[in-house]
């Protein structure tokens, strides 16, 4: 089986919050931050054993990708941010405008973009 990369991750993850219809977002201190699907739910969409893709996580927080928080979950860094709103504005646009606005969208893309 082949190794599993985080840009495989943030397409499954993108995926999953656009088909979810739930997207979860975190602002603090001017920084906008999402949280990611569970490990076990991206494993499955790709089926996989879970474990498979842990291995691209670690390798996502060593990035500054992400961030993990024991019994909250997954959170995506400013860095992460970025990656992850250009994907789901590319590949599932009328999907996020529908959970959260294209008002918001733009907002998020806008200040994700000042992000460096």
């Amino acid at each position: 089986m082949s190794q599993i990369d985080s840009k495989e991750l943030l397409n499954t993850s993108a995926q999953l919050l656009a088909d979810k219809g739930t997207i979860q977002i975190r602002i603090e201190e001017k920084k906008i931050r999402m949280k990611l699907p569970t490990t076990r739910d991206i494993a499955k969409i790709l089926h996989v054993p879970h474990y498979y893709v842990l291995p691209a996580f670690c390798e996502m927080e060593e990035s500054g990708i992400l961030t993990r928080e024991e019994r909250v979950g997954i959170w995506t860094t400013e860095k992460g941010t970025k990656i992850l709103i250009e994907l789901m504005m590319e590949k599932f646009p009328e999907e996020c405008k529908k959970i959260i606005g294209p008002d918001f969208l733009k907002a998020l893309a806008d200040h994700s973009g000042d992000s460096e």
